[in-house]
């Protein structure tokens, strides 16, 4: 809405999209935009090439795909959506590192109940589960590029 209190139209993006081949043909029964082209590449993906409303929807739709699309353009979506994939990699490594935490010291305690000679053992499980959370939180910690 500007100013005067008129609605504008979402500014657009010239994207270009590389799907799988998959979910390319999936894509035929959705269309993006009226001035869309698509193109079969050589490894069996297809590049998409569309004006398109440049929104929230759009990163929501893309995302969705994960895996299975690759924003060529313009930069700076493809910029953010990298941005938005690995900081969504990082959160799952440090939650990998306190699952093996939790395992370590779960599994300890169940060597320790055991018997004696299985301390040493869960002593260890609990020394790789901390290793790992450890290692989790670093790539937390690790600063990003700055916004």
């Amino acid at each position: 809405m500007t100013t005067s209190g008129t609605v504008t139209p979402p500014a657009r993006l010239k994207v270009q999209l590389l799907f799988d081949a998959e979910t390319a043909v999936h894509l035929e029964e959705s269309p993006l935009s009226e001035d869309r082209r698509s193109e079969r590449q050589t490894d069996g993906r297809v590049l998409f090439r569309a004006t398109v409303a440049n929104t929230q929807r759009l990163r929501w739709w893309l995302l969705g795909f994960g895996d299975r699309v690759e924003v060529l353009g313009p930069p700076v979506l493809r910029e953010e959506i990298a941005r938005t994939l690995s900081n969504a990699v990082q959160r799952y490594h440090a939650e990998d590192g306190r699952l093996q935490l939790l395992s370590g010291l779960r599994q300890g305690a169940l060597a320790r109940h055991a018997g004696q000679g299985a301390v040493e053992g869960g002593e260890q499980l609990i020394e790789q589960g901390l290793q790992a959370a450890f290692e989790g939180t670093q790539q937390i910690r690790r600063p990003g590029p700055e916004r």
